[in-house]
């Protein structure tokens, strides 16, 4: 078996689909846990093929490169989770009136709160996803109204901007920590169920693809 072929070789594809799973992050706001599957795949055949080798030697050699371009695929879909298309979805819905108004109505229950009086919500309603005329009891909602109504036409624009900004600055928050968490806890803290069997299917996937010779590379 060439041994550093196959490290170059299969290093080279396990980086390019982390490369590729950092991107997929950034481009959709999301991680996509099956791409690591994707990335012990690539690696089997790189160890296989440019290592020239088969057998339990090739599949663990795959199976070690596989687990590090993993971990290095998963801290980059951390810290390239991007806010700005969880943040251009939401500051969308700001066009919305009702959306915009939903706004003025959780300063009205803060104000409320402030002065120690006892905020209510119609039943059923989670406060963290109230965003439209239900989801606010009528005399919240009628206020925010009013207030709405009292606004000039460039009074308006001028809070739908800050609104929007307040929703970036929640969204960059909201990653931050997840960020946070991935590096100060490590990465075994930030795994889900989903993560660990892909993670998995990734490892089996490198050592037996690798183990085979690449599928023979590919029956050739």
């Amino acid at each position: 078996m060439n041994l550093i072929g196959g490290i170059v070789s299969g290093s080279l594809a396990g980086l390019l689909g982390a490369g590729i799973w950092g991107g997929v992050s950034y481009g959709t706001g999301h991680e996509v846990g099956w791409i690591a599957w994707g990335i012990g795949l690539i690696v089997g055949f790189g160890v296989a093929v440019a290592g020239r080798g088969r057998g339990r030697q090739a599949g663990l050699l795959a199976v070690v490169i596989a687990v590090l371009c993993i971990l290095v695929g998963k801290y980059l879909s951390i810290t390239m989770n991007d806010e700005s298309p969880i943040a251009r979805q939401l500051a969308a819905r700001l066009n919305n009136d009702e959306v915009v108004i939903s706004s003025i109505a959780d300063q009205i229950v803060a104000e409320q709160a402030d002065l120690g009086e006892t905020v209510e919500w119609p039943s059923g309603v989670d406060t963290g996803q109230a965003t439209g005329k239900n989801d606010y009891l009528p005399g919240v909602w009628k206020q925010a109204q009013l207030r709405w109504d009292q606004m000039s036409a460039e009074q308006r624009e001028t809070y739908r901007l800050h609104a929007a900004e307040n929703i970036r600055r929640t969204a960059h928050e909201s990653l931050s920590q997840v960020r946070d968490g991935a590096t100060e806890e490590g990465f075994l803290s930030s795994l889900g169920g989903v993560d660990i069997l892909f993670f998995g299917l990734a490892i089996v996937t490198a050592f037996s693809v690798a183990a085979a010779g690449g599928l023979r590379s590919v029956d050739g």
